[in-house]
């Protein structure tokens, strides 16, 4: 659990990030949308990188919370570098 600033609050961690990836996510449909970009949600392939560093519960810790989000299309990337998406 995550308290509040106030400390009367409390919320569960894998929501607070459960928040965050649905916020990046529909910013990027969102702006697909509005520039008319035609792609759709099913030829996205998501990509969530954690740093190779982590403990295993950490990175399954991640991956709940974004499948929580996006069923089904998630692939996930465990590493410390840069991932450069390479077309199929």
């Amino acid at each position: 659990m995550i308290e509040d600033v106030t400390g009367k609050k409390e919320i569960k961690a894998i929501e607070v990030f459960q928040h965050a990836i649905k916020y990046f996510r529909d910013l990027m449909l969102n702006t697909n949308e509005k520039k008319g970009l035609g792609v759709e949600e099913k030829n996205i392939r998501w990509v969530l990188t954690v740093p190779a560093i982590w403990s295993e519960p950490a990175k399954q810790f991640m991956t709940e919370a974004a499948e929580l989000v996006i069923m089904g299309f998630v692939i996930f990337m465990f590493m410390s570098a840069v991932i450069h998406l390479l077309n199929d």
